[in-house]
């Protein structure tokens, strides 16, 4: 869950010459240009494929039921190559969460991309979230033996890849006008990880792969003095984009805002904040859950709203909070301040917004907690982030100690999996991916 990164690795190769096909668009499409365009994707196609457990064993064939979305609304022949092709094929890498949700903000290829180049869309669940679980609704019940680590060790980055690979191989080899069809990737933040894994991973299968704030870099901790990078830099940068989005009084406004979280008696935040009980505003003070959900928003910055957020979500937050700020009264900020977060969290049935199982108060981007992501963290994706008000590094204090987030992991998964930082580096390469491979 970490967009907010390095200058990414961006992804070019053979891809450029794909995206240079829709030069029909303005030469640099920018906020502007998207908010005219912001309408509603076309409504994708489901389907279910039946894909393999654990890809590396020779005697393990049991399989589950993974989802795609998919849409050949554009993949009407305008995109046909000398080879056969009908028209090339744009993947999108699902990452961690519900795929359907990622689909509704990328209209960058299903609005743009797609209708220009005649192209077939693609977006693939990464197994364990959403519909995608393997072992299905006993997936992620602590009670489930499927809790444990026999199962979810199936839950890895090389499992997912592999799961991309056969998935579009299969596709392709059955569906007429596909089958030499160039495949280009796509992903943003842990999915742009992804697409440049699987460029790198399955040059047959992909030709190219364009990664948005790739966080590959942050991977690679060796490499991050020669680009004065540190634990500080993630937040720093969520810093950064109240600053451009609101200047200092944004901030202020933030700052203030916590301070009245902190002056106001917790029952009347957990009505104000709509929580079903004291522990959801969060762990370690009662504005962890507001700053956590400010920090998600720079990661989900689109320039059309993807409901239930507003356009340009860090930026309608600075308008609400300087207003409220203007006002002068603790009551106007926790106000602002909850509806703020009931963007990012609330329910939309209005019901009470359950205890956040990992995030809240933890390491900024996301780490150890008991769900898909938390054992990832646990096991491939932690980045030893952290926070500091001072200085401008951060909305919030926290110390990165490895310590404790494996302690945490410890805790969730009964000591049977330990955070690697360097693991995805040493597999796929960090600062040294070349970038000509992509």
């Amino acid at each position: 869950m970490v967009a907010a990164s390095l200058p990414a690795i961006v992804a070019s190769g053979a891809v450029l010459g794909i995206v240079a096909r829709a030069a029909a668009l303005p030469p640099a499409t920018g906020a502007s240009d998207l908010e005219v365009q912001g309408s509603t994707p076309p409504a994708p196609d489901t389907g279910y494929y039946e894909q393999t457990l654990d890809h590396f064993s020779p005697v393990d064939n049991r399989t589950w039921s993974q989802r795609y979305l998919f849409s050949n609304t554009s993949w009407d022949g305008s995109g046909e190559l000398p080879n056969g092709c009908r028209g090339p094929v744009l993947l999108y890498t699902g990452n961690e969460g519900p795929i359907d949700e990622f689909y509704s903000g990328n209209g960058f290829v299903t609005e743009v991309l797609a209708p220009a180049l005649g192209a077939f869309t693609l977006f693939i669940e990464e197994r364990y979230y959403g519909e995608s679980l393997p072992f299905g609704d006993s997936t992620w019940n602590t009670s489930s033996p499927s809790y444990d680590a026999a199962n979810l060790r199936y839950l890895t980055t090389e499992q997912v890849l592999a799961d991309y690979n056969v998935l579009v191989q299969d596709l392709k080899n059955a569906t007429p006008g596909m089958e030499n069809c160039p495949v280009v990737a796509f992903g943003g933040s842990y999915g742009a990880t992804l697409s440049t894994f699987f460029r790198l991973a399955y040059p047959n299968t992909v030709i190219g792969a364009l990664a948005a704030s790739a966080p590959t870099g942050y991977y690679d901790s060796q490499a991050w003095p020669q680009y004065d990078v540190n634990d500080f830099t993630w937040s720093s940068i969520v810093v950064d984009t109240y600053l451009s989005a609101g200047g200092q009084p944004c901030l202020d406004a933030i700052n203030s805002a916590v301070a009245a979280i902190g002056a106001t008696p917790v029952d009347q935040l957990v009505e104000a904040f709509n929580v079903c009980n004291a522990s959801g505003l969060g762990p370690t003070t009662n504005a962890d859950l507001f700053t956590y959900t400010l920090e998600g928003y720079p990661q989900l910055d689109y320039p059309c709203p993807v409901p239930p957020l507003p356009a340009k979500p860090a930026t309608a937050a600075c308008v609400v909070l300087t207003e409220a700020a203007a006002n002068g009264t603790n009551e106007a900020l926790i106000s602002a301040a909850a509806e703020v977060t009931t963007w990012g969290q609330g329910n939309p049935d209005g019901s009470c917004i359950q205890t956040l199982p990992e995030g809240p108060g933890d390491v900024p981007g996301d780490g150890p907690g008991p769900g898909a992501w938390g054992y990832q963290s646990c096991t491939q994706t932690l980045h030893p982030f952290s926070s500091s008000t001072l200085d401008g590094r951060g909305l919030r204090n926290f110390s990165f100690v490895l310590a404790d987030e494996e302690a945490v992991c410890d805790q969730n998964f009964n000591s049977t999996v330990s955070p690697d930082l360097e693991a995805l580096t040493r597999t796929y390469g960090g600062d040294t991916i070349p970038a000509n491979m992509l």
